[in-house]
């Protein structure tokens, strides 16, 4: 159909952005530069990382713990995508592996979590949540 088809170009259109990066940027849960040298290289040499186009930048890892307490049904299926991945280790096959990364990947990119449906969700949700927290921040009457 022709919607589909529409669908099916702007899917591809996005695949193919790009988007430039200031010199310098860091990421902004940890402040660590994005394009620093690391043990955990990327394959540009460089820590993976995500960029969004609000101008967000972050870390894969700090990434994944800023999306992980924010999103506890996101947070159910990064766990279990990691933990397969940590089970097939270097057993499992090229695709299975790149399969699941690419899970990761589009769970972590789907959206920024500071200005994303997520950050607005964490507003509807009470500050203090467990009985021992509201016990220890109430007001004595």
């Amino acid at each position: 159909t022709e919607v589909a088809e529409r669908l099916r170009r702007e899917c591809e259109r996005l695949s193919e952005a790009t988007m430039t990066l200031p010199r310098g940027k860091r990421c902004d849960a940890t402040g660590q530069p994005l394009l620093e040298k690391s043990r955990t290289t990327g394959p540009y040499g460089c820590s993976p990382f995500f960029a969004f186009p609000c101008g967000h930048a972050f870390l894969a890892a700090p990434l994944a713990k800023l999306v992980c307490r924010r999103d506890v049904g996101l947070r159910g299926s990064l766990v279990r995508t990691m933990g397969r991945l940590r089970d097939l280790g270097c057993r499992a096959p090229s695709d299975i592996l790149n399969e699941l990364r690419a899970k990761l990947d589009d769970a972590l990119g789907s959206e920024c979590p500071l200005c994303g449906d997520m950050a607005s969700n964490c507003l509807a949700r009470p500050l203090v949540q467990s009985r021992r927290e509201k016990e220890r921040w109430k007001l004595g009457s």
